[in-house]
């Protein structure tokens, strides 16, 4: 990922400018990146994605994000606009010059180390999932012990706390159907640990998905609250599928 060099007042300067464009974002038309590619970096900002992770929400595989953030092209193709703002708007909520900016600042940081801006991340991962392979195989939490059970009674191998690679494991693998489920249970009744919980899933599931694209992510999620639909469309970027119950998750195994 290039360093990101634009300043806080172009970004003002876009902002005001697409807000003007877009009836302050109710209305984001193709227009806006057809004649002016560079404008992609609000919306992506917007989400508060990184460009590895924009990229891959995208599905992009032509990796041109950077060079439509940089005015490296000039131009972008109508077809290709209509596909990006139809996937946006559908994720896209309340936008905020302070949004922005807050994710300007991360977006920079990302640019000079990816790893390294999302150090607090990756230390709840680490805390998550630290210690050798082999110790982690002897505390699988309650829930994965019953998708584990729950999977081997339907006679599929399963591989609990499973190394995809040395500082990848994920809560369970099925090696026949190359099929990954993370597995997240929150217990609070706090909207904003929810939240947070929330977000560390997703941002788990963007760094499985980005290293290994091939597999198929699933995620099973017991939870005291409901999920929203704003918390369910965030795990819908990396996750296929979501599941709250363990039998909805074996079903969908079976048919």
């Amino acid at each position: 990922m290039p360093k990101l060099q634009v300043t806080e007042q172009e970004i003002k300067t876009m902002y005001e400018d697409v807000s003007k464009r877009t009836e302050n974002f109710r209305n984001i038309s193709p227009e806006i990146l057809i004649k002016n590619p560079k404008n992609i970096l609000i919306l992506r900002l917007a989400l508060s994605m990184s460009q590895n992770e924009f990229e891959e929400f995208l599905g992009s595989k032509n990796k041109n994000i950077t060079k439509y953030e940089t005015g490296k092209i000039k131009k972008m193709q109508q077809g290709t606009a209509e596909k990006i703002i139809t996937i946006i708007t559908e994720k896209i909520r309340k936008i905020t010059l302070k949004k922005i900016l807050e994710n300007l600042k991360k977006s920079k940081k990302e640019s000079e180390g990816w790893f390294r801006a999302n150090a607090d991340n990756l230390q709840g991962l680490k805390a998550r999932r630290k210690g050798a392979i082999e110790s982690l195989k002897t505390r699988i939490t309650p829930q994965e012990q019953i998708l584990s059970q729950e999977l081997t009674k339907l006679q599929i191998k399963n591989i609990s706390n499973y190394a995809l690679a040395e500082n990848i494991i994920v809560d369970n693998f099925i090696p026949e159907k190359n099929l990954i489920i993370e597995c997240k249970e929150i217990k609070s009744t706090s909207k904003r640990e929810n939240r947070e919980q929330i977000q560390r899933l997703a941002y788990q599931g963007y760094k499985v998905k980005f290293r290994f694209p091939d597999k198929k992510l699933w995620a099973l999620i017991k939870l005291g609250m409901k999920l929203t639909e704003v918390e369910r469309q965030e795990l819908q970027g990396p996750f296929d599928f979501i599941f709250t119950d363990v039998s909805e998750l074996t079903n969908k195994l079976s048919n």
